[in-house]
């Protein structure tokens, strides 16, 4: 659809979904191999992706994701802008 619309698509991959693969039934849980070429493919099909930690990025990366195409925003609230002084 993005491409249709000439849009960029972009993911946030910031599950780990090779711990869950447990929760599948074993007739159709795929190997620990296949999860990570799965969520390979599906980053090389966004534009860029997002990572919430620097450690998502990392192993993203390790499964072949080129490091340009993932960039880290972290989430959550910078706790410090509201410590009163």
């Amino acid at each position: 659809m993005s491409k249709l619309l000439k849009i960029k698509h972009v993911g946030t991959h910031h599950t780990m979904y090779e711990y869950y693969r447990n929760y599948l039934p074993l007739i159709i849980r795929p190997t620990l191999k296949q999860t990570q070429r799965i969520i390979k493919n599906w980053c090389l099909k966004l534009d860029k992706v997002i990572s919430p930690t620097q450690n998502i990025k990392e192993l993203l990366v390790s499964y072949g994701v080129p490091d340009e195409h993932v960039v880290v925003i972290p989430t959550g609230i910078d706790t410090e802008k509201f410590n009163k002084k």
